[in-house]
């Protein structure tokens, strides 16, 4: 049975539209506020019972977001008019439990097609979208022909998960066994083998109104030196393409969610622009990760993407104009000396720049800190603003810097 804590049951919010929302984490604090400032009720759902953004929720749902079954007991409990995905853990069950009760969403096919990389890069074969070679492989042996059949380096990846957890560049044939045991580990099943591609990759960020996509912000992507891994060190906006590099992008855009079916969602596509062309890697059918949706894209465009989210979940159909210009913004993750954390020191000094829009430190004193295989291992991060990108990277230069990481 749920837990249910009504922790602002008001006074007349039977009488307001209500979502019931899909995560209740740290960073999902800024979009309650934004949803009770559009004059809406809120259900969270979260499965931790002390979920950081419960207390921003008119009522708090102690269940699990990724269960379709226990989605739709929570929306009829409350009599929600949407369902809203703030992670890509979500994006399934809303899109799933909405198709059952009727309430508006993105259809479940298309949000399944989006979710699982498979079925994406077969979506955009079906309708010859270029994009990197691939093949399925369901056994080591299968991953072997992939091997010969394109040849090395390549990328192992699971599926479905975020962050770039189990995914694994493949140099030598004799490092293949290990990349697939690996990423098979994560994610049992069938697994994504890749070409790896030489180019920028890119973070493309923006939302789909009746079937029309608009690129809010583009980011280009530096990564941390490893051999296997591939983990994000800094994304930069806006990215250093040209004009022509950007057209491109937004042409890409919009083919794929033609080829997926996306009609009316924000989305969060992931490129590689090598040259003239552009080889879309994934997409997903929800603003980027962390703060991207909660900051970085109103930082570059002026455009809050998750009000739009909500509009389009409530049966709105909003302008989204192209920007005219674009910010700069800088999201910094932290990559301190392996060892024993003893503490951070600088974090005043770094909140008080201006140009210093959040700084997390993911790490508690007496953590190990070691060399992160994915995305969520990371040991902090920050996001700086500027006029343009080279005064947020910067400002994000001067306030890694500025971090003292004390180790035992």
């Amino acid at each position: 049975m749920a837990e249910v804590c009504r922790t602002s049951w008001m006074t007349g919010l039977h009488s307001k539209r209500r979502i019931l929302v899909l995560g209740a984490g740290p960073l999902h604090k800024e979009h309650y506020r934004l949803m009770r400032g559009m004059g809406l009720g809120t259900v969270a759902m979260d499965r931790d019972p002390r979920a950081p953004a419960r207390s921003e929720a008119d009522v708090f749902c102690c269940a699990d977001p990724g269960d379709v079954a226990q989605v739709i007991v929570a929306a009829r409990k409350h009599d929600v008019d949407a369902i809203l995905a703030l992670s890509e853990f979500g994006v399934v069950p809303a899109a799933e439990a909405s198709e059952r009760l009727g309430l508006p969403q993105i259809a479940s096919e298309t949000a399944w097609a989006l979710h699982d990389k498979t079925r994406t890069r077969r979506a955009l074969a079906r309708n010859g979208i270029p994009q990197p070679r691939f093949q399925i492989a369901s056994s080591l042996a299968e991953a072997q022909s992939a091997a010969t059949a394109f040849g090395l380096p390549l990328v192992v990846k699971p599926p479905a998960l975020s962050s770039a957890r189990g995914v694994r560049v493949v140099e030598r044939p004799q490092e293949l066994p290990q990349a697939y045991e690996e990423a098979h580990a994560i994610s049992p099943g069938e697994l994504l083998l890749e070409e790896r591609i030489v180019g920028v990759e890119t973070s493309v960020e923006g939302a789909v109104v009746e079937g029309k996509a608009t690129v809010l912000a583009c980011g280009d992507k530096d990564l941390r030196p490893h051999p296997r891994y591939r983990v994000t060190r800094s994304i930069n906006y806006p990215a250093a393409l040209s004009d022509q590099q950007l057209t491109r992008i937004r042409g890409c855009a919009q083919a794929v969610m033609d080829a997926v079916g996306l009609r009316n969602s924000p989305f969060h596509l992931e490129v590689f622009v090598c040259g003239d062309r552009v080889l879309p890697i994934e997409c997903a059918a929800r603003g980027g990760g962390g703060h991207i949706y909660s900051h970085i894209v109103e930082l570059v465009s002026g455009q809050n993407l998750l009000r739009l989210a909500v509009q389009l979940l409530l049966g709105e159909r909003p302008t989204v104009p192209e920007p005219e210009v674009s910010f700069g913004a800088c999201y910094r993750f932290l990559f301190p000396p392996e060892g024993r954390c003893r503490s951070v020191e600088g974090i005043k000094d770094v909140m008080e720049n201006d140009r210093v829009v959040d700084l997390v430190i993911g790490v508690a004193p007496g953590t190990v800190i070691r060399e992160p295989e994915h995305g969520a291992q990371r040991a902090g991060y920050l996001v700086t603003r500027g006029a343009d990108r080279e005064e947020a990277c910067a400002a994000a230069d001067w306030a890694e810097s500025a971090l003292r990481w004390e180790r035992d």
